[in-house]
Parts: C-alpha cells; sequence; structure tokens
C-alpha cells in the first residue's frame, strides 16, 4: 500500500489520528476564527438591519430630506 494510501485510510477510520492531524493543521483554530467572523457578521448585519428601519422612521416623518 502507498504512504498515500495508507494516509488515507487512516484518515478515514482512524479517529485519534484524524484529531491528531486537525490539530497540527491547525484545523481548530481556523474553526475559532471562522466562527468568530460568522458571528461578527451576524452583528453587523443586526446592525444595518436597525439602521435602515431608523432611516426610513426619518424619511416617513420628513419626506423632503431624502430630496433634498
Amino acid at each position: 500500500m502507498s504512504l498515500k494510501a495508507e494516509l488515507l485510510r487512516l484518515l478515514r477510520e482512524d479517529e485519534e489520528f484524524r484529531l491528531a492531524v486537525m490539530g497540527l493543521l491547525g484545523y481548530v483554530d481556523i474553526k475559532s476564527s471562522v466562527d468568530k467572523l460568522v458571528e461578527a457578521v451576524k452583528e453587523q448585519t443586526r446592525q444595518i438591519e436597525e439602521l435602515a428601519k431608523i432611516v426610513k422612521t426619518h424619511e416617513e416623518r420628513s419626506p423632503s430630506w431624502r430630496s433634498g
């Protein structure tokens, strides 16, 4: 069996080996960073939606503001 085939077999079948490889590759750090970015995007989206509501309310109260 070739080295490549053996490595692929181990990744499929051996959870301890798979977790060790993931650790060496920094998978946990990358996943943690991606999770933080996802949360930041969600928060930014929430803030944008809130600002859009404020602008809409302001436009409804003062239509001339929008047209300049």
